[in-house]
């Protein structure tokens, strides 16, 4: 958003906003949920790794225990980059229980977050 919209939401002129999920610096990590076991015990997401050039798909499998397997679907992104998607997939899979416990979705059907360059 430029400064005007800013500053004054209601100016009437229109931003240019990306529609791209790469960033123009970091990585951006994506998960959406394809599937989730009638049982609620195991969801499956499409995973993607984006760079400011590249994007990497993997497959996560997610389980109540708070266990997460995330696999490559060809090319890797750099070891540091797989571990984060990692670390995501596996605080998700952590909470799903607690969710389910307070009686909320224990799976959210898309996350999306953005990291820093190391």
């Amino acid at each position: 958003m430029h400064r005007a919209c800013m500053a004054r939401p209601q100016c009437g002129t229109r931003c240019p906003v990306s529609s791209s999920l790469h960033p123009s610096e970091g990585i951006r990590l994506l998960l959406d949920r394809e599937s989730v076991t009638e049982d609620k015990a195991t969801a499956v997401y499409q995973a993607s790794i984006y760079t400011t050039l590249e994007m990497f798909t993997y497959r996560a499998t997610l389980n109540m225990d708070g266990t997460a397997v995330v696999e490559a679907d060809g090319a890797q992104a750099s070891e540091a980059d797989a571990k984060q998607l990692t670390n995501i997939a596996r605080s998700t899979a952590r909470a799903a229980k607690r969710k389910l416990d307070e009686n909320l979705p224990p799976w959210p059907p898309r996350i999306l977050r953005w990291r820093a360059p190391r």
